[in-house]
């Protein structure tokens, strides 16, 4: 605001109100209220702050401030109230919100002295302005207001014995309800308003729960004891799973908070949505290609929720103020989503004939064919962690009625919805519940209600279609998506391995999901995956095969022992598998299993180790004689993760029946051999005469007898001549 607007509106300040109230003269002259009560102010820097005021009056009544006033000089500083003029638009309204307040009054109290002031049994000071009704005797003159409802801006400011103002004004708002809606025939503005209850995610250095940190725990206890004072206030719970979890850890304080939370969310009006088990980016899941991740983060925060609270999450409206792409909307429609309400910037803006008020009904997504409600970004400016909550409560009721007489006579309703990072104030919840109460402008709703009760925007008889804004920046990465799939390989198969083991399974599944979760950092996040890897490793000490071993077979169809080594009472289930290129594996039926052949060099098994030590008899039939390597794998039911794996040798002294072949094809050929060659050397011995007989003593050469046959011939007509039709063993490959 600029020094000249400054000026300006301090001597609106210091102008005269309308009405039966006088123009304040300088110096001024101070207003008297009744004496003899102490009043409230304390010692101090000039400062102001709203304790509590009235939500709205009704025709007419009492306007009441309960105002926590300091002061540096408590006899001389003065207080005044003074009301401007009811305001037409939002525009005006976001104006007064940033102090730009100027124009004349409708309304001033004049200079009260700090000294009369009433004092407030429950701490601080008492103003009290009557509306359409006679002022008490001594009290604050009566403001008159005709008309409908409306909203009017109020600024409470100190001034010294000078007339000047001191410290900064405190501005809030008096809102004037015309009547009912049964009295004005008006539809009070639906308002969905969604709670958070969250205490971030609450880890080890391994990522497994532990309890809240003290101040957290308080802080839930009086979140959830502030719910609880108004049970029939409807409103939607973002609860945090993994902060249930850590409130169970938490001790008995931790369970008592959960139960109450538990019978509030069974018994109340209040709806739990559906939510992942920790705060993840949903667009950075699926950006990561991660989207069976995000189904499992929907499937244990749906548990956990359920387990602890004994409710039903709504699946059905998904409420998120992260923003989203078709892709992560999608994913959320395979979770079970069938509407939507975002924050109001990630949209498209509606038609411009549309948009002289705000809009305040739902939409139709383009694209993903939904319905969609927009969450008011001008509504998420009152949700802070710092400065006057009960201030920042008031100035939200007073823009929600703002809303609402924007146009009074139709069906509308509008979605409030935190900011991300901001932690709920138990002192601003009991505020906004408390002024929602029987609030004759504004009816509370769930989200779901909101869909049922307020009728899709159309333009031009046309539904008004909405569609996303593309993201201003890359989704909040989960981590290395190969290290978290490497990690949930681990989990699945130590799950699949040991599936007796529930517990440990459980909490190693939830270790991995806090990995993924927005708050955890990346050296966090390295730790944890480092203890997921860690009980993986744990799970190879509990099934394992024993060292490399060698076995000698003596006949062509034997049995290989193999052992399989478990952890006693674990009940391991595995697949075990063998192949060797020089073995005919024989399917059999082993303890506690069943084995299956895919080809004759490999058997696959599926076993349940019952005991310390699974001794297997593996029936084979040799290809060859020798000494070959023989592969034995253990892994887990799936195949997909090797536990242990072992080269064993196999030595193998069995005669094949080629050999065989061979073997008596030489012993024939043997045999002719030493019978032609005894037959030869006979008629040599006896018929053949000696040289220089007469027969022979021409010198001609013998005649060979007609009977003669050469050996070469014997051999040659021996390997001409095709063996016999022998049995071939099955599988045999020439």
């Amino acid at each position: 605001m600029s020094r000249a607007l400054r000026a300006v509106a301090a001597a609106a300040l210091l102008a005269g109100s309308s009405g039966s109230t006088a123009a304040a003269a300088s110096p001024p002259a101070a207003s008297s209220l009744p004496t003899g009560q102490r009043s409230g102010v304390l010692p101090g820097p000039d400062r102001i702050g709203l304790l509590s005021q009235s939500p709205w009056v009704v025709a007419k009544g009492a306007f009441e401030l309960r105002l926590q006033v300091s002061a540096a000089h408590l006899q001389t500083d003065r207080l005044q109230v003074v009301v401007y003029p009811r305001l037409t638009t939002r525009t005006g309204f976001g104006a007064t919100l940033a102090g730009q307040v100027i124009g004349p009054s409708v309304y001033s109290s004049g200079l009260l002295a700090l000294t009369s002031l009433i004092s407030d049994p429950s701490g601080g000071t008492d103003v009290t302005i009557p509306v359409n009704q006679p002022a008490p005797s001594g009290g604050l003159p009566e403001m008159f207001v005709s008309g409908g409802s409306g909203v009017f801006p109020l600024q409470a400011r100190l001034y010294d014995q000078g007339g000047l103002p001191q410290g900064l004004p405190l501005t809030t708002y008096l809102v004037y309800a015309a009547g009912t809606s049964v009295a004005t025939d008006f539809p009070r503005l639906d308002v969905s308003l969604t709670i958070p209850v969250d205490a971030g995610t609450s880890v080890d250095a391994a990522g497994r729960t532990k309890a809240l940190a003290a101040g957290q725990a308080d802080h839930l206890a009086r979140l959830v004891s502030a719910l609880a004072s108004y049970p029939g206030v409807p409103l939607d719970l973002a609860v945090n799973p993994q902060t249930l979890d850590a409130l169970a850890e938490d001790g008995p304080g931790g369970r008592t908070t959960l139960a109450a939370l538990g019978a509030l969310a069974t018994h109340g009006t209040d709806r739990v949505l559906a939510a992942p088990y920790v705060d993840v980016s949903l667009r950075g899941l699926v950006d990561a290609g991660l989207v069976d991740e995000l189904a499992r983060q929907l499937a244990q925060g749906r548990a956990t929720l359920a387990s602890a609270l004994h409710v039903t999450p709504a699946a059905a409206t998904w409420v998120t103020a992260g923003h989203l792409d078709l892709a992560t909307v999608g994913a959320l429609v395979a979770g079970g989503a069938r509407q939507l309400v975002l924050p109001d910037a990630d949209l498209t803006q509606v038609p411009f004939s549309v948009r002289q008020t705000t809009y305040a009904q739902p939409a139709e997504l383009s694209g993903g064919r939904l319905p969609v409600v927009g969450a008011d970004t001008g509504l998420a400016v009152h949700f802070t962690n710092t400065g006057d909550q009960v201030l920042a409560a008031d100035q939200l009721l007073a823009e929600l009625a703002m809303i609402q007489v924007e146009t009074p006579g139709r069906t509308r309703g509008v979605a409030v919805l935190a900011p991300p990072g901001w932690y709920a104030n138990s002192t601003f919840v009991s505020t906004v519940l408390a002024g929602l109460t029987s609030n004759p402008l504004l009816a509370p709703v769930t989200a779901s209600q909101l869909f049922r009760d307020v009728p899709a925007g159309r333009s031009s008889q046309e539904p008004i279609v909405r569609s996303l804004v593309s993201p201003r920046g890359p989704a909040a990465a989960p981590g290395d998506p190969n290290l978290l799939r490497e990690a949930r390989g681990q989990v699945d198969a130590i799950a699949a391995v040991v599936p007796a083991q529930t517990a440990e399974i459980s909490a190693l599944a939830r270790q991995l999901l806090v990995a993924e979760a927005v708050d955890v950092s990346g050296r966090r996040r390295v730790q944890i995956l480092s203890a997921v890897s860690a009980a993986f490793d744990h799970l190879r000490t509990l099934v394992a095969l024993p060292g490399a071993t060698s076995v000698t077979l003596t006949a062509r169809q034997g049995q290989v022992p193999l052992a399989v080594l478990s952890a006693p009472s674990v009940d391991a289930r595995v697949q075990l598998r063998m192949s060797s290129q020089k073995l005919i594996f024989r399917p059999f039926s082993p303890p506690g299993g069943h084995c299956q052949v895919p080809t004759p060099t490999e058997e696959i098994c599926q076993l349940t180790l019952r005991g310390q030590n699974t001794t297997l008899k593996v029936p084979v039939e040799t290809r060859a004689s020798g000494v070959f390597p023989f592969d034995v794998t253990l892994l887990s039911p799936d195949g997909a993760i090797v536990l242990s794996h072992n080269r064993d040798t196999v030595r193998s002294t069995a005669v094949s029946s080629v050999g065989v072949v061979l073997i008596v094809g030489a012993a024939l050929l043997l045999g002719v051999w030493w019978v032609r060659d005894i037959r030869h050397g006979r008629r040599a011995h006896e018929l053949v005469p000696h040289p220089g007989d007469d027969e022979y003593g021409s010198g001609a050469a013998p005649a060979i007898p007609p009977s003669w046959v050469e050996p070469s011939d014997v051999i040659n007509e021996f390997f001409d001549t095709p063996p016999p039709d022998l049995p071939r063993p099955s599988g045999f490959r020439p």
